[in-house]
């Protein structure tokens, strides 16, 4: 499969699951950057390589945005249920 024939199944995803798609997105990007940080800046091979750091990272990545999506989700709900002020 070519980068644009990947580029539309993700956009395609991003429109039918929007938040799903948001919040696997940045968990697999802070696990990606956080395998970056350990093997090209901390350079610590493979043996030395923190796979618990590596699930924590990625692990913030899907609750700050699950966090973000459920508190929107808690703005357009309240107000509807407990009525404007």
């Amino acid at each position: 499969m070519s980068v644009a024939g990947l580029w539309r199944s993700y956009q395609g995803l991003m429109a039918k699951k929007p938040w799903t798609v948001q919040i696997i997105t940045a968990g697999s990007l802070m696990g990606v950057g956080d395998i970056i940080s350990q093997q090209l800046i901390e350079r610590r091979g493979l043996t030395k390589h923190s796979i618990r750091r590596t699930s924590k990272m990625m692990s913030m990545g899907f609750f700050f945005v699950a966090s973000q999506c459920l508190f929107l989700l808690y703005a357009m709900v309240h107000p509807r249920m407990c009525g404007r002020k």
